[in-house]
């Protein structure tokens, strides 16, 4: 299975089946898309869409944390092993 299969299973499992938000939400965003990996497999993820946040006269930018998932397997486990890939390395 390719990252991006795991990753959508992820995704249905943990937020249901709406195909048609599902589909616009990865043809949109995958560029905001971060993969945290084990042993070469995607368990979590999470789009970091970018955002500013506004204090007074002085604007930050920051990033809104979207549909952060993690697989069944590896909820509540201590990562201790694992690799972070940039949303460029979706395969």
């Amino acid at each position: 299975m390719n990252n991006i299969n795991k990753i959508r299973e992820i995704y249905k499992e943990c937020f249901g089946e709406d195909t048609e938000f599902e589909n616009l939400l990865f043809e949109t965003c995958m560029e905001y898309l971060k993969i945290y990996k084990i042993g070469g497999e995607p368990v979590s993820f999470l789009f970091a869409l970018p955002c500013s946040v506004k204090s007074n006269a002085t604007s930050f930018k920051a990033v809104y944390i979207f549909a952060a998932a993690t697989d069944k397997e590896f909820e509540c486990a201590e990562y201790k092993t694992g690799e972070y890939t940039p949303n460029n390395a979706v395969s």
